[in-house]
């Protein structure tokens, strides 16, 4: 390697090194809500054992989940329910009785947006909201059984998805990683969910590409996901390798700034 590159590889080690006793950030890729069905499911799996080294390697006290699927107008929101209930703001009939019972956190929550409103990021709250299909979709993932799931709040995200406010949004909130919350995104960096639903119905005739009905030998001879990777456009590819490059070889104010940049891609 060059000298450049031996340079980033040890400053990364470091951060690495100074961090090591917080607890982790982690962002889901919104997927549909059948990955809590399937018990076959890769991204269930994996996602399991991820939430599953965490709770072992962390005293949680919260978690405070960020999903791309509830948005506020002017000011963020913040959940103080003391019980949220599932809601089922998604159009999968199937699951409409799904339940996934974990306790709110309602002290936290306060905490949260009075911390938020110091530093001049305005924070409301909203003591009746449950949690979204992004919010559960992604906790179920982590943690199968809601008894290992700490108790949760969720915050919004502002319309228009500004970079620079939800940026200072981040940084008020990279405290609480030394406090034993566990914060948790969930969405997609980018989609081009459109042409990827139409090739579905259009190669199976079907408008979900998930049966929890099939059998495995079915499911083996399917081989869905290389078929949806074809689905993909070329700009969305495009992006997401820009992305991923950036957030592998950056950190801090420059990683911020160029992150901030990401309309011009």
């Amino acid at each position: 390697p060059t000298d450049v590159e031996s340079m980033h590889s040890e400053n990364l080690r470091s951060h690495r090194a100074m961090h090591s006793d917080r607890v982790p950030v982690v962002f889901v890729s919104m997927g549909d809500v059948m990955h809590t069905l399937d018990p076959m499911d890769p991204t269930q799996k994996r996602l399991a054992q991820v939430g599953a080294q965490i709770n072992s390697q962390n005293e949680l006290k919260a978690v405070v989940v960020v999903s791309a699927c509830w948005t506020t107008e002017k000011k963020h929101c913040i959940t103080t329910t003391p019980i949220p209930t599932t809601m089922h703001d998604h159009p999968c009939e199937n699951m409409m009785d799904f339940d996934y019972p974990v306790p709110g956190c309602p002290h936290i929550a306060a905490d949260i947006r009075r911390r938020l409103n110091e530093v001049d990021i305005g924070c409301t709250q909203d003591a009746k909201r449950g949690l979204d299909h992004g919010a559960w979709l992604a906790l179920h993932c982590l943690f199968p059984d809601p008894e290992d799931c700490p108790p949760v709040c969720q915050l919004s995200l502002l319309e228009g998805y500004e970079t620079g406010e939800h940026l200072d949004m981040g940084k008020a909130l990279d405290e609480l990683r030394d406090e034993g919350i566990l914060i948790v995104g969930v969405g997609n960096a980018v989609s081009s969910r459109r042409q990827f639903e139409l090739s579905f119905i259009k190669n199976f005739k079907m408008a979900f590409f998930r049966a929890t009905s099939w059998s495995q030998d079915t499911r083996d001879k399917q081989r869905l996901i290389p078929i949806a990777m074809k689905c993909v456009t070329d700009w969305s590819e495009e992006f997401d390798v820009w992305l991923t490059c950036l957030i592998e070889s950056t950190q801090g104010e420059t990683r911020n700034t160029m992150v901030m940049e990401y309309k011009r891609h």
